[in-house]
């Protein structure tokens, strides 16, 4: 075997150094590259030559020098970076993003990624805002995938779907009022009106009043104010008015406000065919009475009907001002009578909709008479007003759980869940082509996809608002330029002295 071999032995070295170094300017050059992995060049030696036997050892062989076996891939995670985005989302272990291109209208190519820091991709109608299309992607368009989910948190199909959450598809729908909770203290002090006729436009004729905001099915809101009038040391009534030119013609008052009652404290309503007779004698409709200690005895409230001006269906409203304990506490009683009405319909091709079912006296149980509304010497107060009623809503923001759940926050205050991001898991992870921009491509190397649920499975959880950094290590990357460099140079060496050796050869005929 001639002095030759030795220099190409050499040169072997050299290249592969040249080519193992270039792995690691890719990794330098990534350090802050969002989910990028590393990569690890491998060396095997270039297959021997025999060049003879001996007794001792058998077959005598020559390396022919060293080349690039592989570059492996380094699937360690890499460190999180909270954001203040909150479509940005990392994957806590195990498991790549779902993302598809369309940008070939001949064929739809399916990528995966550790990336999260996903884009909202739009596309605009000319002149219609409202349907504007708005996807979750990369930033080079890729789409994010996942399960979509109905009001109720269940997957709407097994199939895999573009994250869309364009206005025009994810809305919070409005809700009409069903009950009006409302808590106050009614002054034991003020005095009786008893002997004065009530006037809902005379603040006169009543001692206090609170208001409250309730809305429609078509989410307009209305607002409302209850007024409570003393006629009794223990007794007090209470009326809803609100502008009467928020009713229709059938209901609408001569004044700027309208009371919308629908008793006249004799115990039998008179509005028509949307409001009910009391059904328990322990309450009278319309009526409010206490203890001498200030709780709650008897409420009297039952649906109240409004017909409202831009709608055809009356909808009926529950008011509820607290648990009233009845006569005698720890005994059966139905005092309070809000606890008589359940079942409201909110079917819009029901007859009875926007109406509670009719009711039945229920027993109170656990009623204490002081949660809720109450007569004490202590001033008039508003202590609790809310309702159960919300106009539509736009989405606002979106978060993340552990388990890929993506929950819509609205404007109007609801929120839902909106889609389920699953994890894609392969048996051999290392086996995924790269196609440059963070994104993968599943080979025959990188065998069977799973598509799992995060946190399950062996998928790693869903962590939101974050995003996973690069998992190059500086340190670890300059440390083995350094090996990389001296073997360079004793490889370099192997040339120069096999150049100077048959520089000797070459003198000899000299």
């Amino acid at each position: 075997m001639s002095i030759i071999h030795a220099m190409y032995t050499g040169a072997s070295g050299l290249n592969s150094m040249a080519q193992a170094m270039s792995v690691i300017g890719n990794n330098l050059s990534n350090a802050s590259t969002t989910g990028f992995k590393g990569a690890i060049a491998n060396f095997a030696d270039i297959l021997s030559q025999n060049i003879g036997t001996t007794q001792a050892s058998g077959i005598t062989q020559m390396g022919n020098g060293v080349h690039l076996d592989g570059v492996s891939r380094n699937s360690r995670q890499g460190s999180f970076q909270m954001t203040d985005n909150t479509s940005d989302m990392a994957i806590n272990g195990q498991g790549y993003f779902i993302v598809k291109d369309y940008s070939n209208e001949n064929s739809t190519k399916t990528y995966y990624t550790r990336a999260g820091d996903f884009v909202k991709l739009t596309e605009s109608t000319v002149g219609d805002a409202d349907l504007e299309t708005i996807k979750l992607s990369t930033k080079r368009g890729m789409v994010l995938q996942g399960w979509e989910l109905d009001n109720t948190g269940a997957q709407v199909s097994s199939a895999l779907t573009d994250v869309d959450i364009s206005p025009s598809r994810i809305l919070s729908l409005a809700q009409p009022t069903t009950t009006v909770t409302m808590s106050v203290n009614l002054d034991a002090e003020d005095e009786d009106l008893s002997g004065t006729s009530y006037d809902p436009n005379n603040s006169q004729t009543y001692n206090f009043s609170t208001g409250a905001r309730i809305y429609d099915n078509q989410g307009e809101g209305h607002d409302v104010e209850v007024q409570f009038r003393k006629i009794g040391s223990l007794q007090w009534e209470w009326h809803v008015a609100l502008p009467s030119s928020d009713l229709d013609s059938t209901q609408r008052g001569i004044g700027n406000l309208t009371a919308v009652d629908d008793t006249d404290l004799d115990g039998i309503l008179d509005e028509g065919t949307h409001v009910r007779a009391a059904i328990s004698s322990e309450y009278t409709t319309g009526l409010l009475t206490f203890t001498p200690s200030g709780q709650l005895k008897t409420e009297g409230s039952t649906p109240i009907t409004f017909n409202w001006n831009n709608a055809v269906t009356p909808q009926e409203v529950l008011f509820d001002f607290g648990d009233a304990m009845g006569d005698a506490l720890g005994q059966a009683h139905t005092a309070d009578s809000t606890n008589d009405y359940t079942g409201f319909d909110l079917t819009p091709t029901s007859s009875t909709y926007m109406t509670f079912a009719a009711a039945t006296a229920a027993d109170d149980t656990g009623t204490t008479g002081g949660l809720g509304t109450v007569q004490y010497a202590a001033g008039y107060s508003t202590l609790e007003v809310s309702q159960d009623g919300f106009p539509e809503g736009r989405l606002d923001r979106i978060t993340m759980n552990t388990a890929g759940v993506m929950t819509g926050h609205f404007s109007n205050g609801t929120s839902r869940s909106l889609y389920q991001l699953p994890v894609a898991l392969f048996t051999n992870p290392l086996g995924l082509e790269a196609k440059g921009n963070n994104l993968f491509v599943a080979t025959p190397y990188s065998g069977t996809r799973t598509v799992a649920v995060a946190g399950q499975g062996g998928a790693g959880k869903m962590t939101g608002g974050a995003i996973e950094h690069s998992n190059v290590d500086m340190a670890e990357e300059f440390t083995r330029m350094i090996a990389l460099q001296r073997t360079y140079q004793a490889n370099a060496r192997i040339i120069t002295i096999t150049d100077e050796m048959t520089q000797v050869v070459r003198d000899m005929k000299k």
